[in-house]
């Protein structure tokens, strides 16, 4: 529930789809991970299509000071990421730089290529988030939802089920994401979809398989489609894998992870 009456936050279209994409840390039920990313838009699916990058090592600070290289990218707002996430870090493709160097107060590459945004579909208009859109992001991950956590889900009108899995930042300050229905009052969806949320009596681990079909609430949050019961719970094991780790917001800090799957 709303633990006061601020105004919902607005975002422009250019930034909606890809706060959904990234890699990063959990939320533990006292603590949140924060999730920064800059996006290159290209011209292979207009308006959807994203080369993303996320800067892991990142204070809410530190995400002032983005340089963008020139006016085809865009800055995401901060968002929170609430499963935790083991991910492969993809190639990217020819031409596209794998780091990048876009805040001058940081030493070194503090980019990393993470996910392309492949195409979408604009659902509705919104009011407040501009579009409601599906998305196809290619990125090869791993959620986790420990047993115990609130999970926000959402059901479309063919009855397929997409799980809350970041989170506007700023919207975070009024709307509790750790509480049953929540961010209820929120939550704006087309016509037709519903909303639920619920306490998770098991960790329930989701594998996107390379391609995520992703529901995006203009920027403020993003919903991830997952299998039905009894088939999502699937493991990635091997090397190049990416293990996100809890982290609380005073560690502004965190290090980028050492293994890498370039």
């Amino acid at each position: 529930m709303p633990r006061s009456h601020s105004s919902r936050c607005r975002n422009k279209f250019g930034a909606l789809l890809l706060g959904a994409v990234a890699l990063a840390t959990a939320l533990p039920a006292s603590a949140t991970t924060l999730l920064f990313e800059s996006r290159e838009i290209t011209f292979d699916a207009l308006p959807f299509s994203r080369n993303v990058y996320q800067c892991a090592t990142c204070s809410v600070a530190d995400w002032a000071n983005v340089v963008l290289p020139g006016p085809l990218w865009e800055q995401a707002s901060a968002k929170l990421l609430l499963p935790d996430v083991t991910a492969v870090l993809p190639t990217p493709p020819v031409g596209v730089p794998a780091t990048l160097d876009l805040i001058p107060t940081l030493p070194g590459d503090d980019h990393s290529f993470i996910a392309r945004v492949l195409d979408g579909v604009i659902l509705q208009a919104d009011p407040t988030f501009g579009q409601l859109a599906t998305a196809r992001v290619e990125r090869d991950t791993q959620f986790t939802y420990t047993a115990g956590q609130v999970v926000h889900e959402i059901t479309d009108t063919g009855g397929n089920r997409y799980i809350l899995f970041s989170f506007d930042l700023a919207a975070s300050a009024t709307w509790d994401v750790t509480q049953i229905d929540g961010i209820a009052g929120f939550i704006s969806l087309p016509t037709g979809w519903i909303y639920s949320s619920r306490v998770t009596t098991q960790d329930e681990v989701y594998a996107s398989g390379g391609i995520a079909d992703v529901f995006a609430m203009g920027g403020a949050a993003a919903f991830q489609m997952v299998p039905e019961p009894g088939t999502a719970l699937l493991m990635l094991t091997g090397l190049g894998f990416v293990t996100a780790r809890r982290r609380s917001l005073e560690d502004q800090r965190p290090e980028w992870p050492t293994t890498r799957a370039f």
